[in-house]
């Protein structure tokens, strides 16, 4: 490991040099994370959240006792899980020669002369050298270990060290392939289908030949038959085949191939690899039709491949066959000999799987895994869908979260993207951060709908004002759902999706899962509205008080903080509109005192305040509730604002507002029809 600094993002990491066993092989896993929706009928929507892809590569390196000893040496420092690791992708390496070009590319490159010597290039495309002719020219990737490297003896001065490492960065610092151009299929009401550009290896495992429905069976009871539900929906084809890639460019092409159709999001062309009806004769350029033994054999399937084995792959629609022919939608592209071709019935499917897998056994020698699955609705339009916006593949999705604390000059907003890029929307910037959502509860009842968020302690995230507790205002969150068209970083078709107020948050370590609910605290209003009750109904200055809160506002000057900041003294005491009224002790206890402007406004409840005697020490002492978030300066102004504990007396003498007293003073504590009656001995 070589202690380094990455220039890109400023930041110390570690460069992994070993190079792999290519005779153990290197595994290299890439995914972009999608989602699909799949009805009882077999209808389905699929869609991609990102356009980058994500790698994961695991492989074997053979050390010596020094090469081991500093590896442990650097696992052993306190911040080598949270250190980067720019580790070499391996498979697409090569040798140093300048203007020399690459199937695989990154923002930085390893140089890499040897075990302890290897640095990192951030344009390796123009190095200049000198540098040996033994140097190698590798694509780097940032990220971190997935588990610790495993360290086997397999000598007294030979290791075998097992990595494996996970991308983890910014998008602009992904793998990016270089795939060649892809072939075109039939389109489907205007929509384009490429077509799977590999033949399967004949000597590995190839599933074909089925076709399947999705049933729901249970045993009820304990007969002999099972209940079993069936519903309506086509069949579809299943297909497993292995491949083997003689070259690195055929390796960047499945790549490239898997990231165009975003994971198993996109619908392509595959040949089920069933030769149904075997070529008679040679197939000429532009021929419409081919001349075929058993052409009845393809039964109902609408679309055949011509698959050659030295050429390549077309994919036509079969206008009408016969047992002899089959008749094109269309004419050939090119020359198909009977030889080296074959036909077979084409599936229009995707991937089966959210990821890709493949093993190099050198940067030239390649073997993947395939699984696709047909997509039977893409064929057609079904009744009330629109392929594009409510089946089949989708634009790619994206969330927005904006948190909001309106203030009482000024509004704070927060506006991030669960996205892996930057967006622009409503005239605002939405940072990527790590943060998403759960189902949105709603019901029909009368409950608040709920959101459950998931997210981790960053820089500036508003959810960490609730610890501690700092928030002066309800924080308000909306979150919108938004398309976004291929190579755009704007959202369109927007449409707010929750709006609501976070009212609960808990940490586990850094991770932080808070809880949003609509309408705020309605749900939280006293019910009935109005008690028979000697104290009032009414909270101080609300609309049934009939108080103005501003005439009775005061204000005064810190002249100490004791208990920073819990307790205070204020002087030059004044009642900013009004008579004055001389404040004895406990006359503000219950009210509240407010500070501050803007986003550093800041209200905190009164616990008790000394009387005020301005001819005397000339100064009124209050204790706060909580804390403040700062120490207030000296000569700074407060204000505040005079508590009521909702007596009759209070009303009377201390606020002269008897006239709209919302309590029954004259009504007894307890309930009179529950007093037990005095025994009367003489009662018959």
């Amino acid at each position: 490991m070589i202690s380094s600094t990455d220039t890109i993002l400023n930041e110390s990491c570690w460069i992994l040099p070993f190079e792999p066993d290519w005779q153990k092989g290197v595994e290299t896993r890439f995914t972009i994370p999608t989602g699909s929706e799949r009805g009882l009928t077999g209808r389905e929507s699929r869609q991609a959240y990102a356009s980058k892809l994500r790698c994961e590569m695991e492989f074997s390196s053979l050390l010596t006792p020094a090469e081991v000893a500093d590896l442990r040496n650097v696992m052993q420092c306190n911040d080598f899980a949270t250190t980067p690791v720019w580790f070499p992708f391996w498979p697409g390496q090569w040798r140093f020669e300048p203007g020399y070009g690459n199937r695989f590319s990154s923002a930085q490159a390893v140089v890499r002369i040897s075990n302890t010597d290897a640095s990192l290039q951030t344009d390796p495309e123009n190095l200049v050298g000198p540098y040996p002719a033994y140097t190698w020219i590798v694509p780097a990737l940032r990220g971190f270990f997935v588990e610790p490297p495993s360290i086997n003896a397999i000598g007294s001065n030979l290791y075998q060290v097992k990595f494996r490492l996970r991308e983890d960065g910014p998008p602009e610092l992904a793998l990016q392939v270089n795939a060649s151009a892809f072939t075109a299929g039939p389109q489907i009401s205007g929509r384009d289908y490429n077509i799977f550009p590999f033949n399967p290896n004949w000597t590995g495992r190839i599933q074909t030949g089925s076709a399947v429905i999705e049933t729901d069976g249970k045993e009820i009871g304990f007969n002999r038959e099972q209940a079993l539900a069936v519903y309506p929906q086509l069949p579809e084809r299943p297909l497993r085949f292995d491949l083997s890639l003689h070259s690195n460019q055929e390796g960047a092409d499945l790549i490239g191939f898997y990231s165009n159709m975003e994971g198993n999001s996109g619908p392509f062309w595959c040949p089920t690899w069933v030769s149904e009806a075997p070529l008679v004769s040679d197939a000429p350029s532009g021929a419409s039709s081919l001349v075929v033994s058993n052409g009845l054999g393809i039964g109902d399937n609408g679309y055949i491949a011509v698959v050659d084995q030295l050429g390549e792959t077309e994919v036509k629609a079969v206008s009408s066959k016969t047992d002899e022919a089959i008749m094109l939608d269309g004419s050939l592209d090119g020359v198909h000999s009977r030889d080296t071709s074959y036909l077979t019935t084409a599936a229009l499917a995707r991937f089966n799987r959210s990821g890709l897998t493949l093993n190099w056994n050198s940067p030239e020698e390649i073997k993947a895994s395939v699984q696709v699955r047909e997509v039977a609705y893409d064929y057609y339009s079904p009744t009330g869908e629109v392929h594009g916006e409510s089946i089949g593949a989708l634009d790619k999705i994206c969330f927005l979260y904006r948190f909001s604390i309106c203030y009482p000059s000024t509004t704070k907003a927060w506006h991030f993207t669960s996205f892996e890029e930057e967006l622009s929307f409503d005239d605002e910037t939405w940072s990527p951060k790590p943060v998403e959502h759960g189902d949105i509860r709603e019901t029909l009842n009368l409950e608040r709908n709920e959101v459950r968020l998931q997210t981790r302690a960053f820089t500036d995230n508003p959810l960490l004002k609730f610890i501690p507790f700092r928030l002066e205002f309800p924080l308000k969150l909306e979150i919108f759902e938004a398309q976004l068209l291929p190579n755009s970083v704007t959202p369109t078709g927007q449409r707010r999706i929750f709006s609501g107020e976070v009212t609960r948050v808990s940490f586990d370590g850094p991770f932080i899962t808070a809880r949003a609910v609509t309408v705020g605290n309605m749900f939280e209003r006293k019910i009935p509205r109005v008690l028979l009750q000697p104290t009032c109904n009414y909270a101080l200055f609300d609309g049934a008080c009939g108080l103005n809160k501003n005439s009775w506002k005061y204000s005064g000057l810190v002249t100490a903080v004791l208990e920073n900041p819990t307790r205070l003294q204020l002087r030059t005491l004044t009642r900013v509109s009004g008579t004055w009224v001389q404040p004895d002790s406990h006359w503000f206890a219950g009210g509240w005192v407010e500070l501050g402007s803007g986003e550093e406004f800041e209200s905190r409840f009164i616990a008790d305040a000394d009387s005020y005697n301005p001819t005397g020490e000339g100064y009124i002492e209050i204790t706060l509730s909580t804390p403040l978030n700062r120490t207030p300066a000296i000569d700074e102004e407060i204000f505040l604002f005079p508590g009521c504990d909702g007596k009759k007396g209070t009303c009377l003498s201390k606020f002269s507002n008897y006239n709209t007293f919302g309590g029954f003073p004259h009504m007894p504590v307890g309930n009179p029809s529950m007093v037990k009656m005095p025994a009367n001995r003489n009662m018959k």
